[in-house]
C-alpha cells in the first residue's frame, strides 16, 4: 500500500492518488493539481519520483509484462543496428583517400557479402559481377554501367565522389 498520508504531509496539500490493484496510477487531473499548486519544480519532481518509486515496487517480482520486455529488446536491437549504420557513414564519408578503410553498413540478419572491399581503393576497383553482388545486398536497383553502379552503392554507404 502507497502511503498517501506521508505525500500528502510533505506537500502539506491532500494529493488524490488511486491505487487500483496494488499498482499506483497518476491521473491528468492530479498531475495539474500539483503543478498549479504553486509549489517549487524540485518538489513536484520529488512527488513524481516518489510516485515512480511507489509503482516500481507495486509490480510483483519487480518484473514487467512479456510484451513491454519483448519490446525493449526489439527497441534496443534498433538502437544498437542505427548506431552501428551511423558509425560506418560517419567513417565512409571522410574515406578521400584510397588507402583509407571503408566500413560496410549492416543490413541486421544477412551476412555481409564476401566482396565487400576493405578500402576505398578496392571499392573504385569493383568489377560489375561485385557490384551486382553489393547492389543485391542493399537492395538498389542495378541500373547503368559499373560506374553508376559504383556511385549507387557508395551513396548507400556514405562515400564522397
Amino acid at each position: 500500500m502507497v502511503d498517501i498520508d506521508a505525500v500528502n504531509e510533505y506537500f502539506q496539500t491532500p494529493i488524490v492518488v488511486p491505487v487500483p490493484a496494488g499498482a499506483l496510477r497518476r491521473t491528468k487531473r492530479n498531475r495539474v493539481s500539483l503543478e498549479e499548486s504553486g509549489r517549487p519544480t524540485e518538489e513536484i519532481e520529488r512527488a513524481i519520483r516518489y510516485e515512480f518509486t511507489q509503482t516500481a515496487r507495486a509490480v510483483p517480482d519487480g518484473g514487467a509484462p512479456a510484451w513491454a520486455v519483448d519490446m525493449q529488446a526489439n527497441l534496443l536491437a534498433a538502437q544498437a543496428s542505427l548506431l552501428a549504420e551511423m558509425r560506418a557513414l560517419l567513417n565512409n564519408s571522410h574515406a578521400y583517400n584510397g588507402d583509407q578503410r571503408i566500413v560496410p553498413v549492416i543490413i541486421p540478419g544477412v551476412p555481409i557479402p564476401i566482396e565487400f572491399p576493405a578500402k576505398r581503393k578496392e571499392f573504385m576497383a569493383l568489377t560489375a559481377k561485385q557490384c551486382n553482388q553489393l547492389l543485391d545486398y542493399y537492395q538498389i536497383p542495378a541500373i547503368g554501367g559499373v560506374d553508376m553502379k559504383r556511385r549507387a552503392i557508395g551513396e548507400r554507404i556514405g562515400l564522397r565522389f
